[in-house]
């Protein structure tokens, strides 16, 4: 609901950047020349990482708490509340949490910030062939799989198989894409460590 509360109190839209921005309380140029620290959601979840909170839009994308409009001409969206969410404001429902249980659960995968950095990569990755496609993200790949390849940074058929969530129907379609994102990450920052 504090997400929620976020972006309907917002006058404009914003990507996940500034969202997290303000739901973690963060002192910005932009926060401050468009006054956003006066939003009621300001600082509510700093106890949350930018990679928690942007995890946590993601799955309410995908159960349609909220939508993500992308921008003609850019890799930018802005997110907009979406049919569960305005259900859940005018009817004073209850949120249905078990979409979100991921993060507080043992199986949370935490990311150190080179796997922060690839996490990004695969997920654009992902957003790019799920448009190409015309169907939702998820059909690629759910977080938790995206999220393990970032972590472990698997490179053979038989690494990513070993992956929850990764079966032959990737292997088929997208496993060059993912394998050769993960190659070409893990050449670029072998060549700048040296």
């Amino acid at each position: 609901k504090i997400i929620l509360l976020c972006i309907d109190s917002l006058e404009f839209g914003l990507g996940s950047t500034k969202i997290t921005q303000i739901l973690r309380g963060t002192q910005t140029k932009f926060i401050t020349d468009y006054e956003l620290q006066n939003n009621p959601s300001f600082s509510l979840l700093k106890q949350f990482s930018k990679h928690d909170i942007k995890y946590i839009l993601d799955l309410m994308v995908q159960t349609d708490y909220l939508v993500l409009k992308e921008l003609e001409d850019s890799n930018y969206g802005i997110y907009t509340i979406g049919a569960k969410g305005y259900s859940l404001f005018e009817n004073d429902n209850k949120l249905d949490f078990s979409f979100i249980d991921a993060i507080s659960s043992s199986d949370f995968i935490e990311l150190d910030d080179a796997g922060a950095v690839l996490y990004e990569y695969l997920r654009k990755l992902r957003y790019k062939i799920a448009k190409e496609n015309d169907y939702a993200a998820y059909i690629v790949c759910g977080e938790m799989p995206l999220r393990v390849m970032a972590r472990d940074m698997p490179e053979t058929e038989e690494e990513f198989l070993k992956i929850k969530g990764i079966g032959n129907s990737f292997i088929m379609n997208y496993y060059e894409d993912f394998s050769k994102e993960i190659k070409e990450y893990k050449q670029l920052n072998n060549s700048c460590s040296i």
